[in-house]
């Protein structure tokens, strides 16, 4: 795998072989932590079934262009009060090779360089659900981050922005009747993955997440990799001044639970890392609830204790998934696969 930081890597890549895929992942926790949302623009969905079917059986091959869609949920401390995945062909969706950005039926988002921002905005209305969101988010990335471009090669993460602050106005509907109007701001977050392959040829099983704090925001992502291939872990440390990769000494994994779909994870986590200077950093992570769960996947809102050498901080807050790719490839997750995801049918081009 292979990781970029910074925002030249963060455009449609067009990826056309069999089972590639590609997402723009937003996320966002208000200052006062009550709500927060994640927002996931896909080419190729790694989760749907319609996908899957679709680079197992040469008959049903569907570009992953063909198979485009976005995920959106919005969460009030910490329970999800809206949620939804659809899917379409590709008239409903156009992304761009040369600029970040990109449309998905009525959704959008787009990256401006010279406010070093990002605009997502989100309409889910469609005749099949009763319940839909519309709202406007502003990512504006406040860690100073440089651009490295690097060749995609199997799979590609690119860590776009670390720290950012976001203001957003939402609207929630049942039944074409607004039931919650809110306008909200906190720390925000932004990166983008993208493959030559399904996701189950290369990983094992990961473990993501963001934390934030008024100081400081840390970034992990610890990759388990298949078939002999190494394992990678990358920790970054952001302030609004600053950026850096940090070294990664030791992870460890402890406390596990099972899932009511069987999966197996951590609860605690511990990163033993060091900065450029010389200095260590310790890192213990903690999941204070899962958000989502599905049959490969959970996410957590989490905390996390950070000492710099004899500094403690314990005033961040977090979202995480854990992932077990493997299950991707088990025909009897198909059919868990389909329940969520809905057909959509409006169009829009940039």
């Amino acid at each position: 795998m292979q990781v970029s930081f910074g925002h030249i890597d963060d455009v449609f890549h067009n990826l056309r072989t069999n089972g590639s895929y590609e997402w723009w992942y937003f996320d966002g926790i208000s200052t006062d932590s009550d709500y927060s949302f994640v927002i996931i623009f896909f080419v190729g969905i790694p989760m749907s079934a319609t996908y899957i079917s679709s680079y197992t059986n040469p008959e049903k091959h569907l570009d992953p262009i063909e198979n485009c869609g976005i995920s959106v949920n919005v969460y009030h401390k910490n329970k999800r009060i809206f949620t939804t995945l659809q899917e379409g062909m590709g008239n409903e969706s156009d992304f761009s090779i040369s600029n970040c950005q990109g449309v998905f039926g009525a959704n959008s988002f787009a990256f401006d360089e010279e406010s070093n921002s990002y605009s997502v905005t989100i309409d889910t209305s469609n005749q099949n659900i009763p319940t839909t969101l519309k709202g406007s988010f502003k990512l504006s990335i406040t860690a100073p981050i440089d651009n490295t471009r690097c060749e995609l090669i199997d799979h590609l993460w690119t860590l776009v922005a670390p720290r950012a602050r976001f203001n957003a106005t939402f609207s929630l509907f049942e039944y074409d009747q607004i039931v919650l109007n809110e306008s909200i701001n906190g720390y925000a977050y932004h990166d983008h993955n993208c493959g030559v392959e399904p996701l189950h040829l290369h990983f094992s099983q990961w473990y993501w997440g963001n934390l934030q704090s008024e100081k400081y925001s840390l970034v992990f992502y610890d990759v388990l990799a298949f078939q002999n291939r190494n394992c990678e872990a990358t920790v970054t440390l952001s302030t609004d001044d600053s950026f850096e990769e940090l070294t990664v000494v030791d992870v460890k994994y402890s406390c596990y639970k099972i899932s009511f779909m069987g999966i197996r994870y951590a609860t605690k986590y511990l990163f033993l890392c060091t900065t450029k200077s010389g200095k260590n950093v310790k890192i213990l992570i903690s999941t204070k609830r899962i958000k989502e769960q599905g049959p490969f996947y959970l996410r957590f809102a989490i905390t996390a204790e950070v000492h710099f050498e004899s500094e403690i901080y314990n005033d961040f807050v977090g979202i995480a998934e854990y992932m077990d790719a493997q299950t991707l490839q088990q025909k009897w997750i198909l059919p868990f696969l389909k329940v969520p995801l809905l057909q959509v049918n409006s169009t829009k081009t940039l």
